[in-house]
């Protein structure tokens, strides 16, 4: 058109002009007649030069409005968790096919790179390979895709076990009477489930270098597990609301990622229990897992993991973490590259992402996905993974529902009148996985416990030698739910009457009333459905335990006697006599045959000495034998809280003073004392730990009075002549507080175990 000619010859009104100079040319006939055609070619002619102007102009306008499209654009980069944004108006790099920004995160403030291409035209132009996981890091990175990986098509099921930190070092080396022991239990039983239900789905546990032989042997015994050793990872402590607790090495985990011969596997925590086979859950897209919570996400769908953050005008956590999934079971497609990711994140102290979490690695992961375009959460359903501490939370829903309807005066469908969070609207055939996700554990049927709310989980334990009688499936059902939080409320309901005021109803004896409304009945059912699954769930394993003891009768005398790790099997001659300073020889036996070390024990001695260049392993062993042994031991006996809190970390500080909180509650105390000890003190071995000193494990014994005596000041047990000759486990490290504490000595006691105890003839 009229854009495309030139200026001095126009092809729409040339043909009029040589028509009209033609006519004046002419011979005249009716002059009249020839003026009137010469003013209407003129007319003509005008116009259609104004109408090629306009769409001249108009076409310039297009061709600038296709420029601007394709080259530039006003992007606004903003988030809902803040009211700061940031606008751009043209890119810093454009083509014929893409734009790109350079840009600032509107919450943290760190760069950000935006990309807007057409790739739908673009990537199969680029002849980019079928498979690519990630087409806009193809085009800009010449084309080099990062394939699909090819389905193997095999899947597994896949448990861990680590032990590497000050934490576990007793926990699943060396102590009967800590939680390990109880771990390693459940990770036998769930081996025999999973084998039962889906024997044709093969089975990996991970595990960390540092457990013992004799409980790898188990696991591996008739191809119950395949056994892979991992390298231990610690999450920095920002990832953490405390550490020193069970979740101490928990992001060792994220080795499941590494496993890529299987095309997928399904994590398992060692605390659930399986009603039917899982192998349905292998066709859900990945990662999937259940969000927590009492929502109504379809099983399969994608999940927005937006709304897993909160802003920062946010009362409760502002800049926090307000919901994510839970780790009890995820489905996963194994990838080095991811796996490689995250190792890097959560060992990196200063990573942008961190966010403190009482879960840290299930925390960790609804993040990482949550921002993954490419591989979103996808819902697994409740019914698979089914929290008995959640379902206490549901019936307060229901309640916090039914307060809504009566006090809103609205009429309500039957639909809205019957409604229920799904985990209650479940019947027994529903329900596929159980997790203990609780405080007591299903292993307890063999363990008494002693809770302790100093450290979060912090359990010691003690063997009941199985006595069934005293734990029926349905009292040990009632047992699991009577340390739930909403036992007090709903349950036995014997809260404070403020508590049930807060949650706008209100209790009469037993009775629950909302305004005029009884929900006794109905709390009744909800109640009762609740302990019907604990107590199925509570039946199925203790079944499967039974079925693991006749196929290993020897499994818990493996387990009460712990071999030493292969990551600490390293041969060691024995020390001379001149140990001690000042001609005084400690009594520490070093054998060549019993004494093992860690492979970094001298990598160990230079990690301490590089904090205290006075360090000497014959100073330290003496210390041990005379001031830190017998102090802490004395302490423990005669309840001296403080003091053991001062040189004691906190998981064996909540594990020490379980004992000693309940001896009072009881209103009992021990008339002990110590008749002679330590004896035959002997260093098992050390761990060079991923932050902080290394941590040394010494036995030793004590001679002991055996006596415990209730208020009246009668003996309850043992007797004044009752002498036992008792063997202590005892975890060591330097300790991290010297500038802010007055210490007596500078070692702090990470674990505390007693490993046995016989009369003395």
């Amino acid at each position: 058109m009229g854009a495309a000619a030139s200026d001095g010859i126009d092809p729409e009104t040339e043909p009029l002009r040589i028509l009209l100079s033609q006519n004046q040319d002419a011979p005249t006939g009716d002059a009249s007649a020839h003026d009137e055609e010469v003013t209407e070619l003129r007319r003509r002619a005008y116009q259609l030069h104004r109408e090629k102007i306009w769409w001249r102009d108009e076409c310039r306008k297009v061709e600038e409005e296709l420029e601007r499209r394709l080259f530039w654009g006003t992007v606004r980069l903003h988030s809902p968790l803040t009211s700061t944004e940031q606008i751009v108006y043209r890119p810093d790099y454009y083509s014929q096919d893409s734009k790109w920004y350079k840009m600032n995160c509107p919450c943290c403030r760190r760069p950000v790179e935006v990309t807007i291409t057409e790739l739908a035209q673009t990537w199969k132009a680029a002849g980019a390979a079928p498979g690519c996981l990630d087409v806009v890091v193809c085009l800009w990175k010449g084309h080099r895709c990062k394939q699909a990986p090819q389905a193997s098509g095999r899947r597994a099921f896949v448990g861990s076990l680590w032990g590497a930190n000050a934490g576990y070092a007793l926990g699943e080396g060396l102590s009967v009477l800590s939680a390990g022991l109880a771990e390693f239990i459940g990770a036998l039983v769930l081996g025999v489930r999973l084998r039962e239900l889906s024997p044709d789905i093969e089975r990996v546990m991970l595990h960390t270098d540092d457990v013992p032989q004799n409980y790898l042997q188990a696991f591996a015994q008739d191809g119950l597990w395949q056994l892979k050793e991992v390298n231990y990872i610690d999450g920095v402590e920002d990832l953490y609301v405390s550490k020193g607790n069970i979740f101490d090495g928990v992001f060792t985990k994220l080795a499941a990622w590494t496993l890529v011969d299987f095309e997928k596997v399904l994590l398992l925590d060692l605390d659930i229990i399986p009603f039917r086979p899982m192998d349905e859950l292998f066709d859900l897209p990945c990662p999937a897992a259940m969000v927590r919570g009492q929502g109504d996400n379809l099983h399969g769908e994608q999940v927005d993991g937006r709304r897993f953050f909160a802003g920062g005008d946010n009362q409760d956590y502002p800049w926090g973490q307000t919901g994510g999934i839970n780790a009890g079971v995820i489905l996963l497609q194994p990838d080095m590259d991811v796996y490689q990711q995250m190792q890097s994140e959560v060992t990196c102290k200063n990573h942008p992402s961190h966010i403190a979490g009482n879960g840290p690695e299930q925390d960790y992961l609804s993040r990482f996905f949550a921002s993954r375009r490419d591989s979103p959460w996808h819902q697994i359903d409740v019914s698979w993974n089914y929290q008995l501490h959640q379902s206490l939370y549901a019936v307060e829903r229901v309640v916090e529902w039914h307060r809504f309807m009566v006090n809103s005066g609205k009429e309500f469908s039957r639909a809205d009148l019957e409604w229920m969070p799904k985990r209650m609207r479940m019947g027994l055939e529903d329900i596929g996985v159980v997790h203990f996700s609780g405080e007591v554990k299903m292993w307890h049927l063999f363990l008494k416990t002693h809770r302790s709310d100093d450290v979060r989980r912090n359990v010691s334990h003690e063997a009941t030698n199985g006595d069934s009688e005293a734990w029926t499936d349905e009292k040990f059902a009632a047992h699991i739910m009577s340390v739930q939080r909403g036992y007090p409320l709903w349950m036995s309901r014997t809260a404070d009457l403020e508590e049930y005021e807060e949650r706008g109803c209100r209790r009469e004896g037993k009775r629950i009333l909302i305004g005029d409304k009884d929900m006794t009945e109905l709390v009744d059912i909800l109640v009762k459905q609740v302990l019907e699954v604990a107590t199925k769930a509570t039946t199925v394993w203790r079944e499967c335990a039974e079925e693991l003891l006749q196929e290993q009768p020897e499994v818990v005398r493996q387990l009460e006697n712990p071999a030493v790790p292969e990551g600490i099997a390293a041969y060691c001659g024995a020390i001379g006599p001149d140990l001690g300073a000042n001609g005084v020889t400690p009594s520490v036996m070093f054998t060549q045959t019993e004494l093992k070390v860690l492979k970094v024990l001298k990598l160990g001695d230079q990690r301490i000495e590089e904090i205290d260049y006075s360090f000497r392993l014959e100073e330290f062993a003496e210390d041990m034998e005379y001031i830190v042994a017998p102090h802490i031991i004395r302490c423990y006996l005669e309840g001296d809280q403080d003091a053991l809190e001062k040189h004691c970390g906190d998981a064996a500080f909540a594990a020490v003073n379980a004992g000693i909180k309940e001896r009072k509650k009881l209103k009992m105390s021990l008339d002990t004392k110590i008749l002679s000890g330590p004896r035959e003190i002997e260093l098992k071995g050390a761990k060079l730990m991923e932050q902080g000193a290394p941590c040394f494990i010494w036995t030793f014994n004590m001679q002991q009075v055996n006596c415990l005596r209730d208020a009246e000041g009668e003996i309850v047990e043992g007797a004044v002549d009752d002498i036992r000759t008792v063997c202590y486990a005892m975890a060591v490290t330097r300790n991290p507080k010297l500038d802010e504490l007055d210490l007596e000595y500078p070692w702090q006691v990470s674990e505390l175990a007693i490993l046995w105890n016989q009369p003395c003839f």
